[in-house]
């Protein structure tokens, strides 16, 4: 088979790395203006505020940045399983043997590709720091540790599952 690469919706990227930097700039002003303006109530939670803004949206912003510019895809699905280079907790390889099914779900407005396999729990024993907090989460809210926004992806979600139904069923038929 050959690889199929799903692309990152670049537009949405640019839209993510926009939204971001205005939230840096407000903490920049948060941090530096306001808080240091005469009479300004609580000054150290506007400083700290605005530090926490700077801090996690200038990191979104950054990786929006890096993943427009990158040349990987979001999603590689080959012989082995579903390369995820989608986020920055991304899941790496999803082996075949391991996906029972696919499904879409629905949280807050934002459809995720949630992808069930049959070694969760073993995955979470397995990964580490951010990716292992993601994967709870997760395995909390979908009973498997894979769930994809689809908002990073330019590709309609309910063809990419009939597509990876596809791929798994050809893969259950060899085996």
């Amino acid at each position: 088979m050959n690889s199929i690469e799903i692309p990152f919706s670049k537009w949405k990227l640019l839209l993510a790395v926009v939204a971001s930097a205005l939230f840096v700039v407000l903490g920049v002003f948060l941090m530096f203006v306001w808080s240091e303006e005469a009479g300004s109530s609580s000054p150290l939670a506007k400083k700290i505020t605005g530090g926490i803004l700077i801090l996690f949206f200038g990191a979104v912003s950054a990786f929006g940045f890096v993943k427009m510019l990158s040349k990987k895809c979001a999603l590689l699905i080959n012989d082995e399983g579903i390369c995820d280079n989608t986020t920055a907790s991304s899941f790496g390889l999803i082996k075949w043997d391991n996906v029972t099914g696919f499904k879409i779900e629905e949280m807050m407005s934002r459809k995720y590709l949630v992808i069930q396999v049959n070694n969760g729990e073993e995955m979470l024993e397995k990964s580490k720091g951010m990716l292992r907090k993601t994967m709870k989460m997760n395995f909390s809210m979908y009973l498997t540790p894979y769930a994809i926004p689809s908002t990073v992806i330019n590709y309609k979600l309910e063809e990419l599952v009939d597509l990876l139904e596809k791929q798994l069923a050809e893969r259950q038929k060899v085996n």
